[in-house]
């Protein structure tokens, strides 16, 4: 009996399997048998001009004017281009095959596919026809849903991801993006933040300048960021469609107002931001220029509008430098030119000397990055106090004009560039050493020898001297004497010293009388025998202190006094190598002594 009551429901189930699939199958009733699957809705994504599709959950209308999809219905405004493209590409990709072809006159027997009040409804036209799909219910294996194309008679299963694809809310199709383009595109801004406004616009180089409230270079880097993040602005939520009081939403006298123009177009698109969103502080209410739907936005977009606003001037006293090749310095009717070669800086006027090569190179390193503390309009066109004026020459060929103007008492100074546009205010004081004056500027390495070049070294003191002669190979002799250990390790310590004496600073030129100085006669003095033409040589001669502690010196000849590092001094004249005066006998009169060695008169010619 079991054995029977088995088979019989084993015979059921088949039975009943057997049905499904033929319910299913998609040649069911008369007509002729299936068409294989292919693309039937015949649809060119880039030729569609005309949306509309209806959902129980949707209704809603799209339209391509100059081409740019726009909702029409049920609320107009931007649509999402990406996703209205992706509805297209799915329209045109999905395949069907014929379930049911009526015999002409038949009841095509649209309530059992569900399609005598189908669940959607699409709409699609390119400007010379419109195609119509009805979706119905589900096929019995759930990948496909029953569809006919306009009034056919034939039903079709189609794949379902032709209804899937159908958003459930129109905020789905509508574009989020607060601005269109690209940020390379704009070339005019403007930014108001009450009753500050700010408007700037981008020339043909790519560079931005402040037109209004005033002209002034903008920073470009500032305008950077900001554009790149009102290009990357989303809508987070559309608030409301229709805004009978704008100021519900601090929208009556926004917080911010960024304004954009397009190069080569004439409609400006915007954005106000008015009062944080309630519970969620990292956004805030915003609409478009043209009013329009309230929506939230990143609060961040807010803050970047008041950065913008506060640091849309460029602070840099000198933007896009690059390396000083030449300078010109003017100061109550004198010229200064200084130019860089490859051996470093060198003055052309008012004579050609070598100049402080590290000084203006580390002048220019300061030009590149000084940035202006506070700016100063009050003297940017008109009343400038200038103490001197530059012209810097850049390595690309360019000059620019700069004005130095007093020290100012918290160590900054007051500058001005010439521009355009022009540009005044405070910075860091980099030019207190910078004068017509060539003393200022002129090389400070004072003997401009190098140690391996002298052959001899003479120290002298009142009344007697002393010489050294190098020897080849290394090394000092006397009077054909090799010195000795301790004494040679002084004289090349000393040599060493010698060859890059620099000045602290220099003292006067052409001085009226040296001995005020305690040059005429020198305390001390130190030759040095150079190789080369014969007898050629150089003499430092070091007189007394100045009140600041340094000691006066000149090197014989040049009529230019300066001053050298007292420290040095143990060096250049160490005390064992210094000859002594005879000691006198007791009774005997005091007698200034014979020198150590006759004092020869080297030539020193001017470098």
């Amino acid at each position: 009996m079991r054995l029977w009551t088995t088979f019989a429901l084993g015979i059921l189930v088949a039975a009943l399997s057997l049905g499904v699939v033929w319910v299913g199958r998609p040649d069911r009733g008369p007509g002729p048998g299936p068409r294989p699957g292919i693309p039937f809705f015949r649809v060119e994504p880039e030729h569609v001009q005309y949306l509309v599709f209806h959902t129980d959950h949707i209704r809603t209308e799209l339209s391509r004017p100059a081409g740019r999809w726009e909702l029409v219905e049920p609320a107009a405004g931007r649509a999402d281009p990406a996703m209205v493209e992706h509805l297209l590409d799915v329209f045109a990709s999905v395949s069907a095959e014929t379930v049911r072809r009526p015999r002409r006159g038949e009841d095509p027997g649209l309530g059992a596919y569900g399609l005598a009040a189908p669940r959607a409804r699409i709409v699609v036209g390119d400007g010379r026809s419109l195609r119509t799909l009805e979706i119905g219910r589900d096929s019995p294996l759930g990948d496909r849903v029953y569809a006919r194309v306009g009034d056919q008679a034939d039903i079709l299963a189609v794949d379902r991801r032709v209804l899937d694809a159908l958003p459930s809310e129109v905020a789905a199709l509508r574009d989020r993006r607060l601005f269109t383009g690209r940020p390379e595109d704009v070339d005019r801004l403007e930014i108001r933040a009450g009753v500050h406004a700010v408007e700037a616009v981008r020339d043909e180089r790519g560079r931005w300048r402040i037109e209004q409230p005033f002209l002034a270079r903008a920073h470009l880097p500032t305008l950077d960021r900001l554009l790149e993040l009102a290009f990357a602005a989303r809508v987070d939520l559309f608030v409301s469609e229709e805004v009978a009081d704008p100021g519900l939403y601090g929208l009556g006298q926004p917080r911010f107002e960024l304004s954009l123009r397009r190069s080569g177009r004439e409609e400006r698109q915007g954005v106000r931001i008015g009062a944080p969103m309630e519970g969620r502080p990292d956004l805030a209410y915003a609409q478009g220029l043209a009013n329009g739907p309230v929506v939230s936005v990143p609060a961040a977009l807010g803050a970047g509008i008041e950065a913008g606003l506060r640091d849309i001037r460029d602070r840099r006293v000198l933007p896009g430098w690059t390396a000083l090749r030449g300078i010109s310095i003017r100061e109550d009717g004198r010229h200064l030119a200084l130019v860089r070669d490859g051996q470093g800086w060198r003055m052309t006027e008012p004579r050609t000397l070598a100049a402080e090569t590290e000084q203006l190179d580390a002048l220019g390193r300061g030009l590149a990055r000084l940035e202006f503390e506070r700016f100063r309009d009050d003297v940017r066109t008109a009343g400038f106090p200038a103490r001197l004026e530059m012209a810097l020459v850049r390595d690309d060929g360019e000059t620019e004009i700069v004005q130095i103007g007093p020290a100012l008492a918290d160590g900054l100074r007051l500058i001005r560039v010439a521009g355009p546009p022009a540009a005044a205010g405070e910075a860091e004081d980099l030019f207190a050493a910078l004068s017509a004056d060539p003393l200022a500027l002129r090389s400070r390495d004072v003997l401009g020898v190098a140690a391996p070049d002298i052959r001899s070294v003479r120290i002298q003191v009142p009344d007697v001297s002393r010489t050294w002669d190098t020897v080849p190979g290394g090394g000092f002799a006397r009077d054909g004497q090799p010195a000795g250990e301790a004494d040679a390790a002084l004289l090349d310590r000393l040599v060493r010293h010698a060859a890059r004496l620099r000045a602290v600073r220099f003292v006067e030129e052409n001085p009226d009388d040296l001995g005020r100085f305690g040059l005429d006669p020198p305390a001390r003095s130190l030759t040095l025998g150079l190789v080369g033409t014969a007898g050629i040589a150089k003499t430092l001669i070091v007189g007394d202190l100045d009140p600041d502690g340094f000691r006066y010196a000149a090197v014989r000849g040049q009529d230019l006094v300066f001053l050298i590092d007292p420290d040095l001094m143990p060096m250049l004249f160490p005390d064992p190598l210094l000859p002594r005066r005879p000691e006198a006998e007791p009774g005997a009169p005091e007698s200034a002594g014979a020198p150590d060695e006759p004092d020869p008169a080297p030539h020193d010619p001017s470098p």
